[in-house]
């Protein structure tokens, strides 16, 4: 099994988590379909062949890739607790950063002396797992232990308006753009009256004169009138999937370190 091959299966992987055969509803819930963990499983075989010739062909590096390797074991294990969509793709996200990170540690043995390569591994591992603890705890504290919310999303869900914590972190992000503009003009003794633009518009201005920094880039209109509309107004019938309310979210959460760093 080449390593081509491995990332061929990689990006089957990836176009099934936005493939509408990968996912049903079960008890109100959005679950990963027997479609979907076949694209998984044809990424672990295909790994797997590949992970034991890696190895074969490299004992003497046989240690570290074993460390790298026993993160992707764990993986899978955790596929067995839940069929949510949401549960199941943020794994698969980690699942393929680790795999990815194995084929490039693999691919560059020749090339990188191995302690740099170790230290360099032990970093990008840190930061990936960081991201993705974050993110599953962002989405479990905020959206999925609150049993109010979840209550209202259900009876909301029950008669047939697809809201969901999708939803609420799409609309909480959205919204928020205008608090975060807010709170700086009001850090920075400016005026903070008036319409969005308008508020946009006096804060870049005030910021490149301040600090010669340009940040007219960071609030896109489009995502502030035109999701922030589809949301409010019309959300019996627009649904928000996780991949769409991670990209929202983060580009508020950029905005949010570009304003307040």
């Amino acid at each position: 099994m080449s390593v081509e091959e491995v990332r061929k299966a990689i990006s089957s992987v990836q176009s099934a988590m936005t493939d509408r055969r990968s996912y049903y509803y079960e008890d109100n819930d959005q679950v990963v379909s027997s479609y979907y963990l076949a694209t998984i499983s044809s990424l672990t075989r295909s790994y797997g062949q590949y992970i034991g010739k890696g190895k074969a062909a490299n004992p003497t590096y046989i240690d570290e890739i074993n460390k790298l390797d026993e993160k992707i074991t764990e993986y899978l294990e955790l596929f067995v607790k839940s069929k949510r969509t949401d549960y199941c793709f943020k794994l698969t996200n980690l699942l393929i950063n680790k795999i990815s990170e194995i084929l490039f540690f693999i691919e560059n043995l020749d090339n990188i002396p191995i302690k740099e390569m170790v230290l360099k591994s032990d970093y990008k591992e840190l930061l990936l797992e960081k991201k993705g603890i974050e993110i599953a705890l962002e989405h479990m504290s905020k959206y999925r232990g609150d049993p109010k919310l979840e209550d209202l999303l259900l009876k909301t869900r029950s008669i047939g308006i697809p809201l969901d914590e999708h939803w609420v972190l799409s609309l909480c992000s959205v919204n928020l753009m205008e608090a975060l503009v807010n709170r700086k003009l009001d850090q920075l003794g400016v005026d903070s009256g008036g319409s969005f633009k308008q508020k946009i518009n006096r804060l870049s201005d005030e910021i490149k004169k301040r600090e010669n920094r340009d940040i007219s880039n960071l609030v896109p209109r489009a995502l502030y009138d035109g999701i922030r509309n589809k949301l409010d107004h019309a959300s019996d019938k627009n649904i928000i999937t996780y991949q769409e309310a991670l990209h929202i979210s983060d580009i508020v959460m950029q905005l949010l370190d570009e304003l307040f760093s």
